[in-house]
């Protein structure tokens, strides 16, 4: 048997003990082979006596070292994830036309329940605790007469592992997505509930409004505690995530290729709760086109008729408004960014050319500064670390933060203990601060934070 003995290592060095250790050894020899090609992200054919189908190795690497209990790190993802899909392939939430009959309604144990109610349930679902699901579809078999829900996943904000605030009865939508089913979100995220696991009802509203407007409705104070809200009172949703993996596979362990939470939009929340103006009160507001002139509306002199931006005027207490005005921005007026872990000013730069104002940066390394000075003349570049800058007594508003903290020690290719390592975990600490508002930096409304993946696992 021909185990790679002889060869340069492949990958995997100790003995093979399984039928998938030859399969993953065969495939990465027939990879290694195809160097070129590889880089070109052209589609090889790795020949088997019992088909002639065509595969693209990275999932085939993927796959195979999952099922043998490998870790497998793809250090070209960020160009794998532009290579066409694979035929979609639906491995949940198949088509109930033929086996299932669609009810409009059902009553189990006195519940009557219906398409586009919510559900809490008696056991949660999935690694996020989904104690809730909204009914899409209710399903009878046609064999047996078991009753099958589907519908939307929920989870409270407490069990995102702190990337959503806890906050009491607030719940996000979960969409758990493969990228070679074709499906949208609406169709291919629902997940399949048992009614006996079907605890009662529960009202949602669903709102763009930040928190805590619409909190418990106007029923507060006829709960009796804390639990008693938790058990009974109103859930308000504001939130989505929405993680994409590679394939089921990799879903079912939980391996996310990309993963994002987004706030509801308008259009996403309920007639009666919306807000056309979601953001203007958020972390001490903004100002429309940019904060490089003023956080006051601008001034009458050099408006530019080119650049009218239409605002909302609606209050709080007009909650739907159509009602709008024309703001027009001055030919001076920009987006205002900072830039954290600078370094020479690479993002500077590229924000520079996107049409930002850069405001302020920060790095500590004395020759990265050095290029900076001399690039970025207009920006106020402090040269010291981070922690330092949260005590800075100038105030900066600023419209965008980006964070660029060190990753090294979460590199796949961080083998050795390096001597800054202890420091450049520390210094995440000081990101949690800069984003909160009231230290250096006043705002920001968005951010971006540059990282290795396994850092965020």
């Amino acid at each position: 048997m021909d185990t790679g003995a002889g060869e340069l290592p492949i990958g995997n060095d100790d003995a093979v003990i399984s039928v998938d250790d030859i399969e993953v050894d065969r495939v990465l020899r027939a990879v290694r082979a195809q160097g070129n090609r590889r880089r070109q992200r052209e589609v090889i054919k790795i020949e088997d006596e019992d088909t002639d189908e065509k595969f693209d190795d990275r999932e085939i690497l993927a796959e195979a070292a999952l099922e043998a209990g490998v870790e497998f790190v793809d250090l070209t993802d960020d160009i794998a994830q532009h290579s066409p899909p694979r035929a979609p392939i639906p491995a949940r939430n198949p088509s109930f036309q033929a086996s299932y009959e669609a009810l409009e309604q059902c009553v189990y144990k006195g519940i009557q329940i219906q398409p586009g109610l919510l559900v809490e349930l008696v056991a949660p679902l999935g690694r996020f605790t989904a104690g809730f699901v909204q009914v899409k579809h209710i399903l009878q078999d046609r064999t047996t007469s078991a009753i099958t829900i589907r519908g939307l996943s929920l989870a409270r904000t407490r069990y995102f592992s702190g990337q959503l605030e806890r906050k009491l009865n607030e719940v996000c939508i979960i969409y758990e997505m493969d990228l070679d089913d074709r499906r949208s979100p609406q169709e291919q995220a629902l997940v399949e509930v048992p009614l006996d696991n079907i605890l009662c009802l529960r009202s949602l509203r669903k709102t763009n409004a930040a928190f805590p407007a619409f909190r418990f409705g106007d029923t507060a104070d006829a709960f009796k505690d804390r639990i008693d809200i938790e058990e009974r009172a109103l859930l308000v949703c504001r939130w989505t995530y929405t993680a994409y993996y590679r394939n089921a596979a990799l879903r079912k362990a939980g391996k996310a290729q990309e993963w994002a939470f987004s706030h509801f939009q308008y259009e996403d929340a309920d007639e009666g709760y919306r807000t056309r103006h979601a953001l203007d009160a958020w972390r001490g507001g903004k100002v429309r086109g940019g904060s490089s002139l003023s956080r006051l509306p601008v001034a009458e002199k050099g408006r530019d008729t080119a650049t009218a931006i239409p605002i909302d005027t609606s209050s709080d207490d007009d909650v739907g408004s159509d009602s709008e005005i024309i703001l027009l921005r001055d030919r001076q007026q920009k987006y205002t960014l900072a830039d954290m872990f600078s370094g020479a000013g690479g993002t500077s730069r590229g924000a520079e050319r996107a049409g930002f104002a850069v405001e302020v940066a920060v790095d500590h390394w004395e020759p990265a500064c050095f290029s900076y000075k001399r690039n970025f003349r207009q920006t106020q570049l402090y040269q010291m670390d981070v922690y330092d800058f949260l005590s800075v007594d100038i105030k900066y508003y600023t419209d965008v933060l980006h964070l660029s903290p060190p990753c090294q020690v979460w590199s796949p290719a961080h083998t050795i203990p390096g001597q800054n390592d202890s420091a450049n975990v520390a210094v995440l600490f000081s990101c949690q601060q800069l984003i909160k508002v009231g230290h250096a930096l006043q705002g920001p409304f968005a951010g971006e934070f540059e990282t290795m993946a396994e850092l965020l696992w």
